[in-house]
């Protein structure tokens, strides 16, 4: 009976359920540093630099129907970046796993090295 109660309730707020014996997907995040070092993060298989501004984030499972979120910092001390930084992702691997992360430097129109988190939200 309260097993009915909960789903009633769900379906009434508008969410959805992963069908039975099936795992929501939850992409992952990352908090890396301007070497390209992985700090933390969740669902993350490896990070790596691939050149000034370029980094490659291979996540545990497909993230190709996901949002992808990065943002300056990463929260660590003494650690400083650019002020104004852009960042632009794409998909990079036949597995679906893999994206690149580019961090450009809008003062210097430049791609720079800086620590970032990024967020995958599937």
């Amino acid at each position: 009976m309260k097993k009915l109660l909960m789903i009633a309730a769900v379906a009434t707020a508008g969410l959805v359920l992963p069908a039975a014996g099936q795992a929501a997907k939850t992409g992952g995040w990352a908090v890396i540093d301007d070497s390209g070092i992985l700090i933390k993060g969740s669902d993350v298989k490896k990070v790596k630099s691939l050149g000034t501004g370029e980094y490659q984030i291979q996540f545990n499972a497909s993230v190709k129907k996901c949002a992808v979120v990065a943002t300056a910092g990463a929260y660590i001390a003494n650690v400083q970046g650019p002020t104004s930084v852009t960042f632009w992702s794409r998909l990079s691997s036949k597995n679906n796993r893999t994206i690149e992360v580019f961090a450009y430097d809008n003062a210097s129109k430049k791609l720079v090295d800086t620590s970032f988190s990024v967020v995958v939200s599937c």
